[in-house]
């Protein structure tokens, strides 16, 4: 793989467009599959399933990425020696 291949996915994972199919994976993942896995076998086995599992922390990093592009922090008002 190329690294101009890798920049355009870098891009893309950033982008405002994943940032929507994000909000689509977890909107579909929480109120779709864990409503009805908790309905089915009870809370603790959705919160294990589902909220507790290695790849909705995946989603959630995947959907905090694109929104801190948009973040800027502000100079510490410290750095030019006042207080």
């Amino acid at each position: 793989m190329k690294i101009q291949d890798l920049s355009k996915w870098g891009s893309f994972l950033v982008s405002e467009r994943a940032a929507g199919i994000y909000m689509l994976l977890f909107a579909y993942c929480h109120r779709g599959v864990a409503t009805f896995v908790g309905n089915d076998f009870g809370t603790s086995s959705a919160q294990h399933v589902i909220f507790r599992s290695r790849w909705f922390e995946i989603l959630l990093a995947l959907f905090e990425l694109p929104s801190s592009q948009h973040l800027q922090i502000p100079p510490h008002s410290c750095a030019n020696g006042q207080v």
